[in-house]
């Protein structure tokens, strides 16, 4: 009887677990939303990319809590925001890395869109960026950079995937339009 009660827990946990974040949409599949712009990584290498997500995911992405002692656990505030909410992310490497039961987290501000004062949160270090890089001969290279391999992303905007593949019909706002040009010069320096 106990092996029967302990096969059916041991079966409940594997149906029930969340073994890790879930995601929006699978590694091969594009998101229904291309979100665009750049990204510069930590050994300073710019490169614009499109249908970026954050380990798969485009909307109600994780962000922890700054922690106040190394006891205390990060997930246990967190906030949800989606892409579209955010304009840019930078990542504070000069900042000691926080440790939490064998996780290693790193503080990154987020400029929400139409803000200008960041907003600061905790990312594993090993959390994946996903992405579509372009090349500069223009072809479109899957990438995956953690967010310890990478110093900022402007996110300049988003469109329909069924928009990106025909017409271009983007959505940005005020506030992302402003560093468009900015970022359009550095790409096009880079690519020179």
């Amino acid at each position: 009887m106990e092996y029967k009660n302990a096969l059916v827990a041991i079966c409940a946990l594997f149906l029930c677990a969340n073994f890790g974040f879930q995601t929006n949409t699978s590694s091969s599949e594009l998101p229904p939303l291309d979100f665009y712009g750049t990204l510069t990584a930590r050994n300073n290498e710019v490169f614009s990319f499109r249908y970026l997500t954050i380990s798969g995911l485009y909307k109600a992405i994780p962000w922890l809590a700054v922690t106040t002692s190394p006891e205390e656990n990060p997930y246990n505030n967190t906030t949800r925001l989606d892409l579209k909410q955010i304009y840019q992310i930078t990542v504070h490497h000069e900042q000691a890395p926080i440790k939490y039961k064998h996780k290693t987290f790193i503080p990154v501000s987020l400029i929400l869109v139409n803000e200008n004062e960041p907003h600061t949160f905790l990312v594993e270090t090993n959390r994946k960026i996903i992405c579509k890089q372009i090349s500069q001969s223009g072809q479109e290279l899957t990438k995956e950079i953690t967010f310890d391999a990478i110093n900022e992303i402007k996110i300049l905007g988003h469109q329909s995937s069924q928009d990106s593949q025909g017409k271009h019909q983007s959505s940005s706002t005020p506030h992302q339009e402003q560093n468009i040009t900015e970022i359009e010069k550095t790409v096009h320096f880079i690519s020179e």
